[in-house]
């Protein structure tokens, strides 16, 4: 089994724009690669790739969602401040991937996968922090310069999304495409 997920692809032009505000690397914070940069819909975790396809192509009406323009626009974090567990640059408006989100829950069920209760907020990961022991001042400067950017608005159009895989290769983690889904 793989593990799989839900998720908009994002161009080599804007995987490589948001690299330049990536925070940089330190003991505790982990930059993600570039080329994995992408906005998660729905995470399945180990699920077998033939369900997954099965239920997605017995729910062809999520594909009559019509695709939609969205501006990334900020920087924030999850987790403390200080301590972010996850840094990232957001996106707006948020209704249409609401409108998606949503769309796919029953195919993520079908699955027999639960849907995540938590709020849905679309986010790019550009960095993750791993806080195993006490901040550095590295660390703090990483934070504070990353916080102290502003994010130059870049326009992004979704027209599809895509199930990816997760994979762990020599050359280090991957999210090579399975099948693309186009909206509306």
């Amino acid at each position: 089994m793989s593990v799989l997920f839900l998720g908009i692809e994002l161009s080599s032009d804007i995987q490589h724009r948001l690299s330049q505000y990536s925070p940089a690397q330190t003991r505790h914070i982990r930059p993600v690669s570039p080329e994995l940069f992408h906005i998660t819909l729905h995470y399945l975790g180990e699920v077998p790739k033939e369900r997954v396809l099965a239920s997605l192509n017995s729910h062809s009406s999520v594909q009559d969602i019509p695709g939609f323009d969205v501006r990334i626009h900020s920087l924030g974090a999850f987790g403390r401040k200080t301590q972010p567990a996850v840094l990232w640059a957001g996106v707006e408006p948020i209704m249409p991937f609401q409108r998606l989100h949503t769309a796919l829950c029953p195919i993520v069920e079908d699955c027999g996968v639960e849907v995540d209760s938590r709020p849905y907020h679309p986010h790019i990961t550009l960095a993750r922090g791993r806080w195993q022991s006490r901040r550095t001042q590295e660390d703090d400067q990483s934070i504070v310069t990353f916080f102290d950017q502003s994010l130059e608005v870049m326009p992004l159009t979704v027209s599809s999304f895509v199930l990816f895989e997760s994979k762990l290769t020599e050359q280090g983690r991957a999210y090579p495409v399975i099948q693309r889904y186009d909206l509306a």
